[in-house]
């Protein structure tokens, strides 16, 4: 067996293990360093897994039909599902010299594909990245902003005191260019701390909104499902609505949550409480009753070729049942 042959079996096999092996450590797969090229395969094949794949059942050659590489050969790895790895299969003196995946990959026998596999790094994951001045001082401000945030572990802070800290973390955020977002590795966790911290502010800026929701709720007759109805579609929009934030036991009391990012962060919300109230009552009556109303996708389908932007949400079951709660 060459050595192109058993990389093609261990990657039909699913067998990280083995594929590993069979790489060299010295050279860089996809322009990043094996490791990183293997973790990310890795997380595919495991992806896989879940979903009760455990190898690719057919192996077709092909070659790239785009103008990056055109003519280079290679194979599509292909599930029982009609998901489809295509990898260019670069081979120089007999060796193996690069490990791609292709975008357009010609098969020589046609194959239905339902989702094609992609492997995409970070610039700052690829051996030839080298980090401008920028980058570097970005870097610099993004560790002293998780230094600080570290500070509120293992103890509990008043909302108002954690959303006055976060306004230079959004600042700092906002300051992250389109393209650096999304292209370089390290602005991810100053990205997901941004957008997490996002929702712990919704408590107090919808919080007028979920007073006055509250207030409604607790005097209507929530046995009567006409009026029930009616207070979840007017409170629909409420942005509470769509968060499931972490309450801590006996929450109705302490008011206190935890920080989805670091759970030894806790969050007192004490001044905000029909915030969480809302954000615990609303969804539970709203999925109930989405649960209780949907319709078939079929009956959807039917819907919306009349309507294109017919939604699949709770007013349209309602709508299609004939269900007025005005």
């Amino acid at each position: 067996m060459t050595k192109k042959e058993a990389i093609v079996k261990f990657i039909t096999e699913m067998n990280i293990d083995m594929l590993s092996l069979l790489l060299d450590d010295d050279k860089s797969y996809m322009d990043v360093p094996k490791e990183t090229f293997i973790v990310k395969l890795n997380e595919e094949f495991n992806r896989l897994k879940n979903q009760g794949i455990n190898e690719f059942s057919r192996v077709i050659k092909g070659h790239c039909d785009g103008d990056c590489n055109n003519g280079c050969g290679g194979y599509s790895f292909l599930t029982n599902d009609n998901q489809s790895l295509d990898l260019i299969v670069e081979e120089e003196n007999n060796e193996i010299k690069d490990l791609y995946t292709c975008a357009i990959f010609l098969t020589k026998e046609k194959i239905e594909v339902d989702n094609k596999i992609s492997m995409i790094f970070y610039e700052d994951e690829k051996t030839n990245y080298t980090p401008t001045n920028r980058h570097l001082s970005l870097q610099k401000q993004i560790e002293t902003a998780f230094s600080e945030f570290n500070k509120f572990k293992n103890d509990v802070t008043d909302i108002e005191d954690f959303c006055n800290w976060d306004s230079h973390i959004q600042n700092l955020y906002k300051n992250i260019n389109i393209a650096d977002r999304f292209k370089l590795k390290f602005t991810k966790d100053i990205m997901d701390l941004a957008h997490e911290d996002l929702y712990i502010q919704k408590l107090i800026t919808s919080f007028p909104l979920a007073k006055k929701a509250i207030k409604e709720f607790n005097n209507l007759n929530s046995s009567n499902e006409k009026e029930l109805i009616k207070w979840v579609i007017k409170h629909e929009e409420n942005e509470l609505s769509f968060r499931a934030y972490e309450k801590v036991n006996n929450w109705e009391q302490n008011n206190l949550i935890l920080h989805s990012l670091d759970k030894s962060i806790v969050i007192d919300c004490t001044n905000y409480h029909e915030s969480l109230q809302f954000s615990e009552i609303h969804p539970k009556y709203y999925w109930e009753l989405f649960e209780k109303y949907k319709i078939t996708t079929e009956q959807f389908a039917k819907e919306k070729a009349e309507n294109k932007g017919l939604q699949y949400v709770l007013k349209t079951f309602l709508k299609f049942r004939k269900i007025s709660y005005s």
